[in-house]
This record gives C-alpha cells, structure tokens and sequence, in this order.
C-alpha cells in the first residue's frame, strides 16, 4: 500500500489538531497516512525531478482536508510505502 509521509510543522504557541494527529507547540511530526484516502499534486524539484507540492487528505466521510489551511501548520510531503522491515520507503 502506498502511503504520505507527512512532516508536518506547528508553529503556533499551542498544540494543533490535524487529522487525529495532536502536533505539538512550535515542533515537527512525521504522520504517515494512506495515499489512496488523499489526492495530491506534483511540481518540478530544483534539485531535478519531481516532489509532491499539495496534499490533500479526505477521511471519507467530510470534505477534504488541508493541513495547511490552518495558517500554523506547513508540510513537507513525501510518496512511498511502508517496506517488510516496517519503516517508510520514500519513492518521490
């Protein structure tokens, strides 16, 4: 199964809610969530090739969800899968 890894960065004073991930004050998580239950976008990497620039996740049962409509949280957005040793496998 293919999934996003998600480092997503709160920098508000407080801890933010974003898709059943509390993200505490002023840090970084990385949340690994199912890439078909999101949609997303690529652009050209100034290093060569491509990385994913919008991800939106829908949980399927409200409208999709932008972790980045918040204002406090920015993402970092990686494609891949979860490999036999269990740990992520970046793809793009």
């Amino acid at each position: 199964m293919y999934v996003i890894q998600a480092n997503l960065t709160n920098s508000s004073g407080g801890a933010v809610a974003v898709l059943g991930h509390s993200i505490a004050a002023n840090s970084t998580e990385a949340v690994i969530l199912p890439a078909d239950k999101c949609t997303w976008q690529v652009a050209d990497n100034a290093a060569g090739g491509y990385q994913i620039s919008d991800v939106k996740f829908h949980d399927g049962v409200s409208a999709s969800v932008d972790p980045a409509a918040s204002g406090s949280i920015a993402g970092a957005y990686n494609f891949g899968y979860i490999g036999k040793s269990g740990r992520f496998v970046e793809i793009a």
